[in-house]
């Protein structure tokens, strides 16, 4: 009985430095934090969709800013996107692999930005295009060579910033 009562109780005092850290604390977490948008606002109209922030576009940003143009940030990751969401910024959180971030909502942009590796900024273009957007896509590359097969993917112009 003894061992019993012993057990119970370091199986109590276990269960509770166990069960709140993993369970009850992101639990509560989850439940009280804001939660970022998935997809474009509809309701938006004559903005710009920058694909992942970076340092490429934070001047432009910036600049777009001043000019009182809308911006709207499709961002991967969810730490960097409650950080731009902090500082005042449109962010979408979502993946292209997940589901597609553009097929709604991409009509109502005045030009997109893509600023990620050249392989995912031509998948970005892609999708776009193939979303029916219509409008200019404009595309930061990080290898020179890469601008002319993006260009003939569907963007208006690729730039290499570097």
């Amino acid at each position: 009985m003894i061992a019993f009562v012993v057990a119970v109780q370091f199986t109590g005092v276990f269960l509770v430095f166990l069960l709140f850290p993993i369970f009850v604390i992101p639990f509560l977490e989850a439940r009280f934090e804001e939660r970022l948008p998935r997809t474009l606002p509809a309701k938006l109209r004559d903005f710009v969709l920058i694909y992942r922030y970076g340092p490429a576009v934070t001047s432009l940003i910036r600049d777009m800013e001043r000019q009182r143009i809308s911006v709207v940030v499709l961002e991967e990751e969810e730490s960097l996107a409650r950080r731009l969401r902090d500082r005042g910024l449109n962010v979408v959180l979502s993946r292209l692999e997940d589901e597609s971030p553009l097929s709604e909502g991409l009509g109502g942009a005045r030009a997109m930005i893509a600023n990620c590796a050249d392989d995912e900024n031509e998948v970005v273009v892609l999708s776009a295009r193939e979303s029916g957007f219509q409008g200019p896509i404009y595309v930061f590359v990080e290898n020179p060579l890469h601008r002319k097969p993006i260009v003939l993917a569907g963007a208006k112009a690729a730039y290499s910033p570097k």
